[in-house]
């Protein structure tokens, strides 16, 4: 590595660059997913056994993935 290279808090600028915008993707992603039912019940009219059925299926394909991540190492 070349000492000239910036170093942000001990880590490259692109490596403190990078964590800095998952850090922001992570937090925006987890309002959304915060706000989506209260969108689809108060302004779309959508019933609430829908909204727990699109729940249910968007945990069961994150537990689905997470037990092939771990199978597959």
């Amino acid at each position: 590595m070349k000492s000239s290279q910036r170093r942000i808090l001990g880590v490259s600028g692109n490596g403190f660059f990078l964590g800095l915008v998952s850090l922001l993707t992570d937090s925006s992603s987890d309002m959304i997913f915060t706000l989506l039912p209260l969108l689809l019940f108060s302004v779309m009219g959508t019933p609430v056994a829908v909204i727990g059925l699109i729940e249910g299926v968007g945990e069961a394909t994150a537990s689905s993935f997470h037990v092939l991540a771990i199978t597959s190492c």
